[in-house]
């Protein structure tokens, strides 16, 4: 089919698309063979493998991922969710007319793209997931109005199920990675197709065994080992970060009220009026940790060590928040310590962070900055970075770099597009953080902080 020509209400908004892939196992469903008796772009074919563009008439669409606000320092992503609602003028989505060509478990993706104020066509990837239902209204007047439903790489590993492996499980000395790829292996998936390389290298943590019988639990479990961080990328691939990451993604650009301020030439973007807050809730100054034993067979079993590691500083500044894990996928006690002391040091003073952040056009008659900006804003993957400046009528300026942790878009036709980010501080080699260095610790008095070079390498923070 033609380019779709949904479009938001202001110039510049970039063009909607809906595309579908088949899948690679022969029989399946494919929109771009014509079925004999049946309807055009609807059929069955073998082998197909390049993505199809399946909707003019979309009327909205809404789809959120990652995150939708912090819950802790152990913060878990979300499964992703899209929905997509288009008119059905020639019935290609209705399942009363094509029951058995309409297949939940589509590969499903959402892309939007536009020109540059050079005429140069760019192109962004929103959402990458499965159908999971279709289902159709007949209006008395009007075509039908189809809703699809599409969820994430998340909401496959949460629902599968497996008998799992005997007790005491198989695994012991996996790192958060090797977890991963274990888990995907135990559903019958091959983990280089789900696995970002977009990951790190070095983990500190080695896991206990694991019996495997849910990929999402497992997975979530061994993140907390490692103190990381796990999502799912645009591509529907699950990206993992260890202990001493930080979100690493490109600077995609400028969040500005002075119109038209750009930051190292990185595109600019307006935004409304930001909220920044200090936020306890992801504070540790207080960590309770114990290890889960696999059961080998022993009775009664032996018991984890229970360690305990406090920040006094932290607590008498801003309280006691304090984490508690009595069933940690460490392999030894060993690594209790260093658990605790690495939750301390890393998140012992609340969070000074831009909580979201919500694009939008300066002017609907600046067609050249809108153009210039809505590339960079739409291709934001999770774990992108933006900087965002403020000038408040009283005091100094707002600096700082955020790291998005999730997205949530709302379009509907006729209305301007409701884009915003739930965000995080992260760092960069620029204007809040000159020289690159990472804050690890504070003084013994109230003066300046501790500063040390991020590593990630075996040695650990220097």
């Amino acid at each position: 089919m033609t380019d779709p020509v949904t479009i938001g209400a202001l110039p510049g908004d970039p063009y909607l698309a809906v595309d579908v892939q088949p899948d690679q196992v022969d029989g399946q469903f494919v929109v771009d063979a014509s079925e004999v008796g049946g309807y055009d772009l609807l059929g069955w074919a073998d082998g197909a493998s390049s993505w199809v563009n399946v909707a003019c008439d979309v009327t909205g669409l809404r789809y959120r991922r990652g995150v939708s606000r912090q819950l802790g320092v152990l913060t878990r992503a979300e499964a992703g969710e899209a929905t997509v609602t288009l008119l059905d003028t020639q019935r290609r989505f209705d399942p009363t007319v094509n029951e058995d060509a309409i297949r939940t478990n589509t590969p499903l993706r959402i892309r939007a793209w536009g020109y540059t104020d050079l005429g140069v066509r760019w192109d962004a990837v929103l959402f990458t997931g499965k159908v999971r239902k279709v289902s159709m209204q007949y209006p008395r007047v009007g075509p039908p109005v189809a809703t699809v439903l599409g969820s994430d790489l998340i909401a496959d590993l949460a629902r599968w199920t497996g008998p799992g492996r005997a007790e005491p499980g198989i695994g012991a000395g996996d790192t958060l990675l090797a977890r991963a790829q274990r888990a995907l292996t135990e559903m019958g998936w091959t983990p280089a197709d789900w696995l970002s390389t977009d990951r790190d290298t070095y983990y500190a943590a080695t896991l206990a065994p694991n019996t495997l019988k849910n990929p999402w639990t497992v997975i979530n479990d061994a993140t907390d080992a490692e103190l990381g961080r796990v999502w799912v990328d645009k591509a529907n691939r699950l990206v993992l970060r260890s202990r001493e990451s930080l979100l690493t993604g490109p600077v995609r650009g400028t969040f500005s009220d002075l119109h038209g301020e750009s930051v190292n030439g990185a595109p600019h973007c307006c935004y409304y009026d930001p909220v920044v807050v200090l936020d306890p809730e992801t504070l540790t100054n207080n960590a309770i940790g114990a290890r889960r034993i696999p059961n080998d067979g022993s009775n009664p079993l032996p018991e984890s060590a229970l360690v305990q590691a406090a920040d006094t500083y932290s607590q008498a500044r801003y309280g006691v928040w304090t984490t508690d894990e009595r069933s940690l996928e460490l392999q030894t006690d060993g690594q209790l310590a260093p658990w605790a002391q690495s939750l301390i040091i890393t998140d012992g003073r609340p969070e000074l962070r831009v909580d979201s952040v919500r694009p939008t056009p300066w002017n609907p008659n600046d067609l050249t900055t809108t153009l210039r900006a809505w590339p960079a804003v739409l291709a934001t993957d999770i774990g992108d970075r933006w900087i965002v400046r403020s000038r408040p009528e009283e005091g100094p300026m707002l600096d700082l770099a955020v790291g998005v942790l999730g997205v949530d878009l709302t379009v509907t036709a006729g209305e301007p597009w409701d884009l915003s980010w739930t965000t995080t501080h992260a760092p960069y080699p620029g204007a809040d953080n000159p020289t690159g260095w990472i804050v690890v610790g504070l003084s013994d008095v109230d003066g300046p902080d501790v500063l040390a070079p991020f590593g990630g390498s075996p040695g650990g923070i220097t």
